[in-house]
């Protein structure tokens, strides 16, 4: 036979009974159908746990319940439907049919039926039913304390108790606490975790109590402890610092000190009852608080020792008893003295030694004492003070000068003798030679020294004579003596010729007196010097001219003239000089053909004398700006066939004279020719029409000295007219050529303007800032050149300025002084008045006045409003005057004062550059080291060294020169202003 094998998948059916029907057929063979009933069940299941059928829990402890859910043949089933009837549960898949289940069990204690119930699609459903029991939980009560307690009276008993739980022992908290503690007060407090604190006041008859103490709470078991509380009499100490001997001095006082204290805890216990065996004499118990007793014992007794009896005792405390010997010996004395060991006196001067006598312990003065001495060479006498202390004076008149030894006992009943030793040494008296000081001496002349010879106290030592049996010096010399001077010896010293100093060795000396000598260092110098010039400091010549100057070398010591001096020039070749006598010299200055300006420094030295130098400046111009030119007429007109003259007078300013013997020729369309020569300085030209057609005709005139200087060149207009009648044109002619030549003229005068403000800077000479009344508040002068003092030239520009208004009777304000080449220019503002002196008058500097007085009074206006007279409160102006007029750049090549270069360095890098200055003084050339030494930045210092330099205040290695020197004594001089200065600016520019 053949079989077939059908197998049937039945996953995708329902659970029910189905009709199979198989055909089978084969070619040749009767087809053939088989029907067969199919019937599909349910899987088979099984629920399974292995808590069944029962478990048992304590309150509020989770209980986990595993179930499994599977086949018959073990085979775990996922993915089912598990529930229970639990209130409140968690069913949790863990995968291969088991389900975890979790219980909470906060519920009423007993028994509960839990059912599970396992469903799936195509498995039979299950159930499984398991009785779950909920207990109270099981506790302990535990405490340190059990079985006993033992407290003292008075003092709490704290019993400490853990309810807990027995398995885990976590705490139980919030539970019911009891006690059967009804004698005294108690307290139960709860500490968290299951502890519990039991306080009980034990201030009950001291003996054994039994304490119950009741745990419980709802769900758990309750507890009961019993524990033996045992109360004691407080257990105490008497202690003392003074145990077990105490000494004390007669009549002094015994104090003892005792603490009664608990053994345990060492507290204070108050209010006790003290009670001592003393009978020997008065004493006294103080309660001092916290345990502590004083007893103070009266110790007039005789000498010796006693036993102390000392008893202390209070209800519910130990009672306790101390025996301290007291020892009480004769008081313990010291003899002192702050001169101890050696006193030092003067002879003739009473010594006075102060001694005290005292308790060593306490250092008590002890009174009413016997003092003795062995001082026998001369009287002294003892005097007491009071607490103990005793002065001795002694009389030193006839003693020898040397050392004695004073022996000084003290003694008084019931105290010990003392004696101390003190080494008494009597020395010559002390002395002072002063002298005042000497300042230096001009060469030649002779030295006087003023002394005064005093002991410390500066009584004078007197003379017996006029002084020389006191004095004595190493040099010729003559003393006088008068005590009713400071100092009464004056000594005269003669000068040893022109040495540069001498040093003088004098001393002064009396028996019984100590010696002094002093050593007075003299100084000769040359005799001080002033170099006036009596003529002005700005002086203009012509080309190849000559002048001169006077200048007076004056001795300002002795007030006369110095002749025989040697003058040196700088700056300028063609000068000599004449020594006229008495002090007099006259500086010949011999012109170049160069125009230009020289700032000349004249230095003049003698022996013995000190050197001085001036300065002026020579300006060197043309002749044309020393020639007036003063013609009759500048245009005429004449008729054809007739003449014209044209007269001109020359005068030449330099001399104040008129110029003679000079060419003065003309030149025209004509020709040429030379004008008369009419003396006193007038020329004439007489022109011959005759012949030339009529027009207008410029004649240029010119005037120059024998060796070919221009003095003048003027040009004069000629209209010649005809006889008959012509056009207006031509008899107008000469209108136009005017009209021609006032263009030409205004033309010429704006170019001519335009080239005169070229190197405008360098015209001004001077500026002045001062008050509408005359005050001077700044002024500016070109670097070192030398003007009249500020005030005086200020004063008198007001002073002009007021007579001029009254003379016209004008209210209008005066804005130019003019004289010669000099202007003076005024601009008044608010507050000020801003003057300049220059050369010329140019429209720039007038807009320049304008824009400086403006910017002045906006950026002084507080100080202005304000102003009390100090004018230090405007030397910053410097700053606001260089925007304007910044006439440093013009003035490298002159001589620059030592009053502009501080005003300069002041300006440029305030009190760091002095600073500078001083230390190179010292010294220091280094950069570095002058930074290290002045603290200031290395690179500042640089930058200020070659400002230095630059201002020829130090030369090319860092060495002072001469200006530098000078510049270092102005400062010197005026330093307080300077600073005040750098003050005021720094207030200023921190204000602003």
């Amino acid at each position: 036979p053949i079989f077939y094998q059908v197998v049937l998948n039945t996953s995708w059916t329902s659970i029910r009974e189905y009709m199979l029907e198989i055909n089978l057929s084969k070619q040749y063979f009767n087809n053939k159908t088989l029907r067969i009933t199919v019937e599909i069940n349910a899987i088979e299941t099984e629920l399974v746990s292995p808590e069944y059928p029962r478990v048992v829990t304590e309150w509020g402890t989770n209980v986990t319940i595993t179930a499994n859910f599977r086949t018959v043949g073990l085979v775990g089933i996922n993915g089912s439907g598990v529930t229970d009837n639990w209130t409140i549960s968690t069913i949790t898949e863990l995968g291969g049919g088991l389900y975890q289940i979790e219980l909470n069990t906060s519920e009423s204690l007993g028994e509960y039926i839990l059912e599970i119930n396992a469903a799936k699609q195509y498995f039979v459903n299950k159930t499984l039913l398991i009785t779950i029991e909920i207990n109270a939980i099981e506790t302990e009560l535990v405490s340190n304390d059990y079985p006993r307690i033992i407290s003292e009276w008075n003092f709490n008993a704290t019993i400490t108790v853990n309810y807990r739980t027995a398995s885990g022992s976590l705490g139980i908290p919030n539970a019911l606490v009891s006690i059967n503690w009804s004698l005294s007060v108690y307290s139960i407090r709860d500490l968290g975790n299951g502890l519990y604190q039991i306080e009980l006041n034990t201030s009950i008859s001291p003996r054994e109590y039994v304490l119950e103490i009741n745990v419980s709470r709802q769900y758990f078991v309750n507890k009961t402890m019993l524990i033996t509380v045992q109360i004691n009499s407080v257990d105490t100490e008497l202690v003392s610092d003074d145990y077990p001997r105490i000494i004390s001095e007669w009549n002094f006082n015994a104090t003892i000190t005792v603490n009664y204290r608990t053994a345990s805890g060492s507290l204070g216990i108050p209010s006790a009852l003290v009670s001592i065996n003393w009978s020997l004499s008065a004493y006294t118990i103080l309660d001092l608080g916290n345990g502590l007793y004083q007893i103070e014992l009266n110790t007039s007794l005789s000498p010796r020792e006693f036993v102390l009896e000392i008893n202390v005792s209070r209800q519910f405390y130990t009672n306790k008893t101390m025996l301290i010997t007291v020892q009480i010996n004769s008081v313990e004395t010291e003899l002192i003295s702050q001169n101890y060991p050696r006193v030092v006196g003067e002879w003739g001067k009473n010594i006075t030694i102060e001694i005290n006598f005292r308790t060593a312990e306490g250092h008590y003065g002890i009174n009413t004492s016997i003092i003795t001495s062995n001082w026998t060479l001369t009287y002294y006498t003892i005097s007491e003070i009071g607490n103990g202390l005793y002065q001795l004076e002694l009389n030193t008149s006839w003693c020898a000068i040397q050392e004695y030894t004073l022996e000084i006992n003290a003694s008084r009943l019931y105290h010990s003798n003392q004696t101390i030793k003190i080494t008494v040494q009597i020395n010559s008296v002390e002395t002072v030679l002063v002298y005042e000081s000497v300042a230096s001496i001009p060469y030649g002349q002779n030295a006087t020294i003023n002394l005064k010879y005093t002991d410390l106290a500066g009584n004078p030592i007197p003379s017996a004579s006029n002084g020389s049996d006191l004095i004595t010096v190493n040099f010729t010399h003559w003393v006088s003596y008068n005590d009713s001077l400071e100092y009464p010896f004056s000594i005269v010293v003669e000068s040893l010729g022109l040495n540069q100093s001498d040093l003088l060795n004098i001393t002064a000396s009396k028996p019984n007196y100590k010696s002094q000598s002093v050593l007075v260092f003299l100084t000769y110098r040359p005799k001080f010097t002033s170099l006036t010039n009596l003529n002005e400091t700005i002086i203009s010549l012509p080309v190849d001219e000559s002048t001169y100057i006077l200048v007076f070398f004056n001795d300002t010591d002795f007030n006369q003239g110095i002749a025989g001096a040697n003058l040196t020039f700088y700056g300028y070749n063609n000068l000599s000089s004449t020594d006229l006598g008495l002090g007099y010299y006259r500086i010949d200055i011999n012109a170049t053909n160069v125009v230009d300006a020289y700032s000349i420094l004249v230095t003049i030295q003698k022996f013995a004398y000190l050197d001085n130098n001036i300065q002026f400046v020579i300006q060197i111009k043309e002749w044309v700006d020393f020639t007036t030119a003063t013609f009759s007429s500048m245009v005429q007109t004449a008729p054809i066939d007739s003449s014209a003259t044209f007269s001109v007078l020359l005068e030449d300013d330099f001399t104040e004279t008129y110029f003679e013997n000079i060419n003065v020729f003309y030149s025209w369309d004509f020709g040429t020719g030379n004008l008369t020569d009419n003396a006193n300085g007038n020329y004439s030209l007489v022109l011959n029409t005759a012949g030339k057609p009529p027009g207008t005709y410029s004649i240029i005139i010119n005037a120059t000295t024998q060796d070919g200087h221009l003095l003048v060149t003027q040009t004069v207009t000629l209209v010649i007219t005809g006889g008959a009648e012509v056009s207006w044109w031509v008899q107008y002619s000469w209108i136009f050529g005017i009209l021609a030549a006032i263009l030409a003229m205004a033309a010429g005068y704006r170019i001519r303007n335009k080239w005169r403000e070229r190197d405008w800077e360098k015209k001004v000479k001077h500026l002045y800032i001062l008050t509408k009344s005359g005050v001077p508040l700044f002024d500016k002068r070109l670097g070192g050149i030398t003007t009249a003092d500020p005030s005086l030239v200020t004063s008198a520009l007001i002073g002009i300025s007021s007579i001029v208004q009254e003379i016209v009777d004008s209210k209008r304000v005066l804005k130019t002084i003019d004289h010669m080449d000099n202007k003076i220019l005024f601009q008044h503002g608010l507050n000020v008045i801003v003057a300049v002196l220059s050369r010329v008058d140019l429209p720039v500097i007038r807009r320049k006045l304008v824009q400086l007085t403006n910017r002045f009074e906006y950026y002084y206006k507080d100080e202005l409003a304000t102003w009390k007279g100090d004018v230090d409160a405007f030397f910053g102006a410097n700053k606001i005057i260089n925007e304007f007029f910044p006439i440093e750049e013009y003035i490298k090549d002159k001589e620059i004062s030592s009053e502009w270069i501080i005003e300069n360095l002041f300006t440029l890098h305030g009190l760091s550059s002095i600073v500078t200055l001083l230390t190179v003084q010292l010294g220091l050339k280094e950069p570095k080291k002058i930074a290290e030494g002045t603290g200031i930045n290395e690179k500042m210092v640089k930058i200020i060294l070659r400002t230095l330099q630059d201002l020829l205040v130090l030369d090319s290695e860092y060495n002072l020169t001469e200006k530098g020197k000078l510049v270092i004594a102005l400062y010197n001089k005026k330093k307080g202003r300077y600073l005040n200065i750098l003050k005021l600016a720094k207030e200023k520019e921190d204000l602003q």
